[in-house]
This record gives C-alpha cells, structure tokens and sequence, in this order.
C-alpha cells in the first residue's frame, strides 16, 4: 500500500493497482521489462522499482519511468528471478538476483552490482543497525554503511538458505531444513 493508499499487487499477468472503486493493470504493453513482477519497492519520493526476471522497471505515478535490464553473458543467465528490498534510509533499492548476484538502483536509474563471487543470492534486507543483509545460497553477510562486508552465518553446502528477514534487530535467515537466529 502506497501514501495515497493503492494497492500494489505484482503477478504473472503484471502489476495490478487498486484503489477506491478503480482497478488498472501495468504489463508489457504499458511499457513494463516484461510481464511478470516478481517484487515491488519503492523511493522516498514513491516511484516503485518492479523486480522482474531479466531486470527492473521504474514507475513514476501510471509513467513507466525506464526499464532496466540486467546484462545477460549468456542466455542460460537469462532469467535472475530478482527480489527487491530497501536499503535502510531509503536512498537506495537493494536487490537480490539469482544469477547476477547483489546490487542496487539509485534514485537516478543507475544499476551497480556489487563485485563479488555469489553462490546464487537470494534475498536482501535492511539491517539492523544500518547497512544491508545480503543472503545466498549458503551464506549471510552483512554490508556496511562504509562498503566492507562481513560473513554472519555461513552453512556451507548443508542446507539452502532462502530469505533473510530482520526481527527485533536479529536477522532471522528461513532455509530449507531450518531457521537459523544469526548473531548481530
């Protein structure tokens, strides 16, 4: 739900927004990357960043603002499967892209990937403290304000993480035999 108090729903079919006794529907023919919105977040000023399986959208109001594809090395990369989540203060929207690994959007529509080796990411989050959780496959780090990051939990191959949620200021990580409490 947005200030203006819409709904925003993402789906196979696109992105739906409700509102008091009106319905639209954004998809590829409104100018979206694709139909399919795997996520939604958004700016401080209320743009929304739709998270797709090849890239992202930008919507400012019913204006489809840019899309922003993510580069593809090869077509077996073709589909990241991103999930979005803001970065604490707002400035930035964090994602997670299976196959691209960990980056952001910046309020001005630039993407920057953050360099380095991945095993799938999976999720990101806001932490505790300032800062973003990025979650892969077998690891959970923790990326500081100042750009250094540090490993928090690291299950190896015995388990598949997959969503990292902060409660009460501990990152609570959701895998696929269990939920691990990671020590801030």
């Amino acid at each position: 739900e947005d200030s203006e108090r819409q709904l925003w729903i993402g789906s196979v079919d696109g992105l739906h927004r409700i509102s008091t006794r009106r319905f639209r529907v954004y998809d590829q023919r409104s100018g979206l990357l694709e139909n399919e919105v795997s996520a939604i977040s958004r700016f401080d000023d209320g743009r929304l960043v739709l998270g797709h399986n090849s890239g992202l959208t930008l919507l400012d109001g019913d204006t489809v603002e840019r899309t922003l594809p993510f580069p593809v090395p090869d077509v077996a990369s073709a589909y990241n499967s991103p999930v979005l989540g803001p970065e604490k203060g707002g400035d930035r929207v964090w994602f997670a892209a299976t196959n691209f690994g960990f980056g952001f959007v910046a309020p001005n529509g630039t993407i920057t990937q953050i360099d380095r080796s991945v095993d799938k990411a999976t999720s990101v989050a806001a932490a505790p403290g300032g800062g973003v959780l990025m979650l892969s496959t077998n690891r959970l780090d923790r990326r500081q304000p100042d750009g250094s990051i540090e490993t928090i939990l690291d299950v190896g191959t015995g388990d598949y993480l997959r969503r990292v949620i902060p409660i009460d200021g501990l990152p609570h990580v959701v895998a696929q035999k269990a939920i691990y409490f990671a020590q801030d």
